[in-house]
């Protein structure tokens, strides 16, 4: 049996819970004008879709670990400027688009864009130069990560690698979701009791369909 990449999990496990958790609120503000290159059409996103995609980029760019934390640092700042929630509709865009600029900015060596676009079927070169660009701006071009940041993120998310086990049985377990979480940021979206238990469902259904295709 396939055991799934720590790093790659445990990033998937934070970005879908997000996700859910936009999914329960069921309210989304208003999308403006310079946000629409991040807006598609609405795609499947489950914890699978989710694991593969990254995980696919992940070993096509030879990106570092370290780049994926880097990004869903830079993803959780991108939501506190814009107050836009990760959706069907623009999930794989941003996502894409942070683990990109964390591989150009902290990679010693690091694909083009031309070479990341190449990664994807889901959008263009040019539609992947406009989003670095938006991206960037909302950030105020600030890519530099405070070590303490890094740090706390870093070790939140060894607590999941230590907690969300992919055991033999291929059954699959949470454990203090909410609180480590809250700890790390104040933009993400907390999962309350009946969250966690929808996540583990749908993880569990998920992570048996990875392990089935190795």
């Amino acid at each position: 049996m396939q055991r799934l990449n720590q790093t790659v999990k445990g990033i998937t496990c934070v970005l879908y819970s997000k996700l859910v958790q936009s999914q329960l609120r069921g309210s989304q503000k208003q999308v403006t004008k310079l946000l629409d290159v991040f807006e598609g059409q609405s795609c499947s996103v489950s914890f699978n879709d989710i694991y593969l995609f990254i995980y696919k980029l992940f070993r096509k760019a030879q990106i570092e670990p370290e780049c994926l934390i880097a990004a869903l640092i830079y993803i959780d700042q991108f939501q506190a400027h814009t107050q836009v929630n990760l959706s069907q509709t623009n999930f794989y865009k941003i996502v894409f688009t942070a683990i990109v600029l964390a591989s150009k900015t902290w990679d010693d060596v690091s694909c083009s864009t031309k070479s990341f676009s190449l990664c994807t079927s889901l959008f263009s070169q040019n539609q992947l130069v406009r989003m670095e660009r938006v991206f960037i701006g909302i950030l105020d071009y600030k890519l530099f990560l405070e070590s303490q940041d890094y740090k706390d993120y870093y070790y939140n998310l060894k607590k999941i690698w230590q907690s969300l086990q992919v055991q033999e049985d291929k059954e699959i377990s949470i454990i203090g979701w909410n609180e480590w979480y809250g700890e790390v940021h104040t933009t993400v979206y907390l999962l309350d009791d009946w969250g966690i238990e929808e996540l583990i469902s749908y993880v569990c259904n998920d992570v048996k369909q990875i392990q089935q295709m190795s």
